[in-house]
Formats: C-alpha cells, sequence, structure tokens
C-alpha cells in the first residue's frame, strides 16, 4: 500500500498524505521511517497536534526509546492544545 501511493505521489508535499504515509510505514514495521516522515511535517499548524501524539506513540514502539525526544514531544503537546 504505501509502496504504491509513495510511487503514485512521489512528488506530493500534503502534510496530511505524509502523516498518513507515516501511519502505513508504522504498521509495516518501518517505524524509524516513520518517525522520519513525521518530523518533516511536525510544525505544520494545521496537523501538528496528531503528528506530535504519533511521534510519541512511534517513539514507544522503538526498542531504544529516546526518552528525551519524548519529553521534549509531551512539552509540545501541551503548548499545541
Amino acid at each position: 500500500m504505501v509502496r504504491q501511493g509513495t510511487q503514485f505521489y512521489k512528488s506530493y508535499t500534503d502534510p496530511f498524505f505524509i502523516f498518513w504515509k507515516a501511519f502505513g510505514l508504522m504498521h509495516q514495521g518501518n517505524v524509524n521511517e516513520a518517525i522520519n516522515e513525521l518530523t518533516n511535517i511536525q510544525t505544520k499548524k494545521e496537523i501538528q497536534w496528531a503528528t506530535i501524539l504519533a511521534l510519541i506513540y512511534y517513539h514507544s514502539l522503538c526498542q531504544t526509546v529516546d526518552r528525551d525526544a519524548v519529553s521534549q514531544l509531551k512539552m509540545q503537546e501541551n503548548d499545541a492544545r
């Protein structure tokens, strides 16, 4: 699914598309790649809160949790509300 979407929308930069692409990557087991995708759109206001929540969740799925990143994301979550 992600592979087909990536080929079709290779130059597509809509933050909503990137968010769902990262969701697909996470479900395929590519958590680090999903985190990288979401980090690129983290500052987009229209999807910022959902991206922060997803990043917190995706970080929790990693074998080695980056606690500094998670705590920073939790502070951003409070600011985004």
